[in-house]
């Protein structure tokens, strides 16, 4: 996105419910939503605006998850 490496924390197969697991990924997922609101150009995106509002996520997804396949 706009030239910038923004990887997103490690997922796992096996132990992904481990209380530590969970909070490690937790801590990774707020720097990666940190990083993308502190950017000049990431964080006007639209894109990034519209996943950002609550009020998306009072809709109803089914029909998006449809559109992926």
């Amino acid at each position: 996105v706009c030239g910038v490496s923004l990887p997103l924390p490690p997922k796992k197969l096996i132990g992904n419910m481990d209380r530590e697991f969970i909070a490690e990924r937790q801590r990774g997922l707020q720097a990666y939503l940190d990083s993308i609101t502190q950017h000049p150009l990431i964080s006007t995106s639209l894109f990034v605006k519209k996943f950002l509002d609550p009020s998306n996520y009072s809709a109803n997804y089914t029909g998006w998850f449809e559109h992926l396949h």
